[in-house]
């Protein structure tokens, strides 16, 4: 997990970073980013602190038991969502079992393409989920 956090860090985050900065899609480009973490251990290597000191980005982490509190999309976006992706993961397998004996890797793959559209099409309906979503700038 580490060296793929730090492969994230380094081959995604930062690039796509420097070009937001770059072509003037970031509201204040002159200034530093903020990037929250929790305190996993992995995020607080010298070599993952290192990579976001030098691209100008300032790093906060989240106390233990405080993600509740301080990350809202964990809480209430992501945990309404994975309840609809569960909820249309489970009417898929229940619709396809007798089609399906032993689930192949591409079977795997086209389930988690409905699903995950039926429940980001289930999730948007809601005006409620709608509007936040196209207020952070998730989707238009």
């Amino acid at each position: 997990m580490k060296s793929y956090f730090l492969y994230l860090l380094t081959m995604i985050y930062s690039p796509a970073l420097n070009n937001s900065k770059n072509h003037g899609s970031l509201p204040y480009p002159d200034h530093e980013s903020l990037l929250l973490m929790d305190v996993a251990g992995f995020h607080t290597t010298e070599a993952v602190l290192e990579k976001v000191h030098t691209t100008r980005v300032t790093t906060l982490e989240i106390p233990s038991r405080c993600t509740g509190l301080l990350q809202l999309l964990d809480t209430a976006i992501n945990k309404l969502f994975k309840g609809y992706l569960r909820e249309y993961t489970d009417r898929y397998i229940e619709n396809h079992s007798d089609s399906i004996g032993q689930w192949s890797v591409s079977d795997k793959r086209i389930m988690v393409t409905h699903v995950v559209a039926q429940a980001w099409a289930a999730f948007s309906v809601s005006s409620k989920n709608g509007s936040c979503i196209r207020s952070a700038g998730v989707a238009s």
